[in-house]
């Protein structure tokens, strides 16, 4: 019987990174890198564009800035990341 604080196997099982949902959490992760990065790129572009006046021209630019750097990250993370490796 297990008392109070024993999580014996359910740690360990739950603290692992192979499992049904690891592919699941890798591609959450690379997603929200991908929308954040492409938010915060827009965000600045629109930030900028309402300082200078030069809309909507730094607006694009940082946005396509901010999906370039999403695709960087997407990459780098599935990058080397193949079964079997």
């Amino acid at each position: 019987m297990r008392g109070r604080g024993d999580f014996g196997s359910v740690r360990g099982e739950f603290m692992t990174t192979t499992g049904k949902f690891q592919g699941l959490g890798r591609a959450l992760g690379v997603g929200s890198e991908m929308v954040a990065a492409t938010g915060v790129g827009a965000a600045i572009g629109w930030w900028l564009d309402n300082l200078t006046g030069w809309s909507p021209w730094l607006l694009i630019i940082f946005f396509i800035l901010g999906s370039a750097a999403g695709f960087m990250a997407v990459y780098r993370g599935m990058r080397g990341k193949e079964p079997g490796k």
